[in-house]
């Protein structure tokens, strides 16, 4: 067994992560320790309210929250009641068990793991103590608890190790080595400029890297987060900080690697150019056809769209050079707009949306052999 906590600057945060899960069926919350109802009679706003309340009893503490992941050993799956008795014991042995918590088990990884949420925020104003917590409680509890429940010792050796030249499945591999390993494998051998076009190269291996939002700390910082996604884009598990990964691949580290993979040569531009081309005279009648003639002369356009849905970017990859290029390098005739015009249809559109138009279109052509 692992068990790892994390303080978190947010509870809101944390009680819509989980419960997005257990929407999406991908998790289930099972108990609700010091709530005044089970956790099945809680709706989410009162999850929100009884953390708030502790909160605004100290306003200043910047991470009120906290999450503890306990992680058991592949093929491990133990019954809920179990989950539950452990979280109760690791909760009361690393100095939680007076707080309001909530118990989440997750099953959208091939190991069995749950989410154990609180605030360090006690009923009288005061905070639970967090120096070496780690080293102090979490992991002599833990190790405890292996003996108690005849666990499997912690051996992340058995999980199965990613290739970091495929695409990420989330949830097939230890999610940290994941994101590790392919990080460096595309810092090491693509050639980028900035985040954006660090970020489309990410995209080729579903992980994306953010930066915070304006007026947030990590935005103050220039601090960046990765993230793993799926094949339609979504985000799946928690926001990774650059300073918690390996090599630290922060804003301020990378810049040095953006200056270094140097500007575009005319050549570079000209081949993208050329193949585009070469690719419009072949008239792609489909997304996928287009699509398909791109991969078959080793290219990739990789859009980016905005909080709303809208294409906010494009990029494209050579992927014999591993070079990344903007539309704007290529000129106006290659902007998404300039393409779509060219095309005669849409080719820069979400992985689901583009799944429902195919179905769609399934559906109009069975009606029509029906009538």
């Amino acid at each position: 067994m692992r068990a790892k906590l994390n303080m978190n600057q947010g509870m809101n945060y944390l009680v819509n992560y989980n419960e997005e899960k257990v929407t999406n069926r991908e998790a289930e919350c099972l108990y609700a320790g010091n709530f005044l109802q089970d956790a099945s009679d809680l709706t989410r706003k009162e999850k929100k309210d009884r953390f708030a309340g502790l909160i605004e009893l100290n306003p200043q503490t910047i991470r009120p929250g906290a999450t503890l992941v306990v992680e058991f050993a592949p093929g491990e799956r133990l019954p809920n009641n179990d989950l539950i008795d452990i979280a109760r014991d690791l909760m009361d042995g690393i100095g939680f068990s007076g707080q309001p918590y909530l118990v989440y088990r997750h099953d959208d990884t091939h190991h069995q793991h749950m989410h154990i949420i609180s605030t360090k925020i006690k009923s009288d104003g005061d905070r639970i103590p967090e120096s070496f917590i780690g080293v102090r409680h979490v992991q002599p509890t833990a190790r405890r608890l292996e003996k108690k429940y005849n666990l499997a010792l912690e051996s992340p050796e058995g999980q199965p190790r990613h290739n970091p030249q495929e695409k990420i499945q989330y949830g097939k591999t230890a999610t940290w080595q994941a994101v590790s390993d392919t990080l460096q494998y595309v810092l090491e051998n693509y050639h980028y400029r900035s985040v954006p076009e660090l970020n489309a190269a990410l995209r080729l291996y579903n992980l994306t890297v953010k930066g915070g939002a304006p007026g947030t700390r990590l935005h103050e910082h220039g601090g960046l987060i990765y993230q793993i996604l799926d094949e339609q884009g979504k985000p799946r598990n928690k926001p990774m900080k650059a300073s918690k990964l390996p090599f630290k691949p922060t804003l301020k580290n990378l810049e040095p690697r953006f200056a270094a993979n140097g500007s575009l040569s005319a050549d570079e531009v000209s081949n993208v150019r050329y193949t585009l081309e070469d690719i419009f005279k072949n008239k792609p009648a489909t997304t996928e056809n287009f699509l398909d003639q791109l991969r078959l002369n080793r290219l990739a356009a990789v859009p980016a769209f905005g909080a709303k849905g809208e294409l906010a970017d494009l990029h494209f990859v050579d992927l014999s050079s591993k070079r990344v290029l903007s539309a704007s390098d290529l000129g106006s005739s290659y902007t998404a707009a300039a393409m779509r015009e060219r095309l005669g249809f849409d080719p820069f559109v979400r992985t689901g949306e583009r799944l429902e138009q195919s179905q769609q279109k399934t559906q109009s052509l069975r009606r029509g052999l029906h009538l």
